[in-house]
């Protein structure tokens, strides 16, 4: 089922995502793409809005609505365009992965930054007002690592918050900025835990430490996660990986993280954070081996490059914060918590 394009680039350009906003959207007589809208939601077949009547969970928050048959539309709509979305951004980053400069680079905003070969600029060149990347009048997002545009926000938070802001650079969302005055993000609450590795025993390492954890919940994208500690001479390199299912790699990427741990520092002297963006054939690959043994299949983009030491415990609330909601990841670093507003 094909989105029309203004219907596309209006939500993809929303920070609050399509699941919260279409329904008012839809229900609005003054909306800039009224039709288009229209045209959206009369597409959907009528055996997927029949079956969508019958779904139990449209049941319980849909049930008593006047026009169960819009209703069902509208539902069905703002899932196919929150794929549809994630899809579009993984399309523009594969697409834009070898130019100069990459969207939204090339916006006014930002003529005066230039960013590195990894399409990275500095953290310290916005002002961060909590949830947005403010710059010359305009807002910005750090690219989304999963399709719901809050995905990184915790992470941002994190990177902030841990006096970290003059040693990061971060990948801007090809797809998430606007006018500051327009362009008007939440504030979310969540815990982030803070660190309970054995560290002691990493630093004692002598071969590799290895795990994969499969989700609880199998309605999540995410077909395993793995991890590896990999001693090398005076240091040890940690890489964890969210690897996607087979039928979401199209609008799901994956998550990767990579550090290196200096024992005799007990500080992580290199820490950066990337999505892996699969083809069909090759997520059927990397399905059939380990991330200490994958090499470098799929295409890699950098979401944050933390240039200079952290401490064990930063390490661990962005772990945490970059697989946000990766229940997996969380166990394993889990201990005291602290609040992030």
């Amino acid at each position: 089922m094909r989105i029309p394009d203004a219907v596309l680039c209006h939500f993809a350009a929303d920070p609050i995502g399509p699941m919260l906003t279409f329904k008012r959207e839809a229900e609005s007589e003054d909306s800039s793409i009224r039709a288009e809208i229209e045209e959206f939601l009369s597409s959907i077949a009528s055996e997927t809005v029949t079956a969508t009547q019958l779904d139990r969970g449209f049941q319980w928050l849909k049930s008593g609505s006047p026009n169960p048959d819009r209703a069902a539309r509208i539902w069905v709509a703002g899932r196919l365009l929150s794929k549809g979305i994630a899809a579009h951004r993984i399309h523009v980053l594969r697409q834009d992965s070898k130019s100069d400069r990459a969207r939204p680079y090339d916006h006014p905003a930002l003529q005066d930054l230039t960013p590195d070969e990894e399409q990275l600029v500095p953290l310290r060149e916005f002002e961060f007002d909590g949830s947005r990347l403010n710059r010359n009048g305009h807002a910005f997002m750090m690219v989304g690592t999963q399709s719901s545009p809050n995905s990184t926000y915790w992470l941002l938070a994190s990177l902030h918050s841990k006096s970290l802001r003059d040693h990061v650079r971060v990948r801007l969302d090809p797809l998430l900025y606007g006018p500051t005055n327009n362009f008007v993000a939440p504030h979310y609450r969540m815990l982030v835990w803070g660190q309970s590795l054995n560290w002691h025993r990493i630093e004692h390492l002598y071969e590799t430490d290895h795990g994969r954890w499969l989700p609880d919940n199998q309605e999540r994208g995410s077909h395993f996660t793995d991890y590896a500690w990999e001693p090398r001479g005076s240091e040890v390199a940690f890489v964890c990986e969210e690897v996607p299912k087979l039928e979401t790699a199209a609008h799901e990427s994956g998550r990767y993280l990579h550090a290196i741990y200096r024992p005799s520092q007990a500080a992580i002297v290199h820490l950066d954070g990337a999505l892996r963006i699969y083809t069909n054939s090759e997520i059927i690959e990397r399905h059939t081996q380990h991330v200490r043994k994958v090499g470098k299949i799929g295409l890699r983009q950098k979401v944050f490059r933390v240039d200079g030491a952290v401490s064990q415990d930063v390490l661990s609330s962005l772990c945490q914060a970059f697989f946000v909601w990766n229940e997996d990841v969380s166990r394993y670093f889990a201990a005291g918590c602290n609040r992030i507003d």
